[in-house]
């Protein structure tokens, strides 16, 4: 996460990554924490959630 932001977007098929497409969103990460470094996904593919190394926070 070089840029310090997610992209936003859509999966047509949940957990393929390579059906995803762009929306136009982004979320600034680094303001919750300085080293996110854990992805995980809901399992339904409706959300994902990031953890961050020092806030303790997902």
């Amino acid at each position: 996460m070089a840029n310090k932001q997610l992209l936003d977007g859509n999966r047509h098929t949940p957990w393929d990554v390579s059906t995803a497409t762009y929306d136009d969103k982004s979320k600034y990460v680094y303001a919750q924490d300085e080293a996110p470094y854990s992805i995980f996904f809901k399992p339904d593919g409706a959300k994902m959630y990031i953890m961050g190394r020092y806030s303790g926070f997902v």
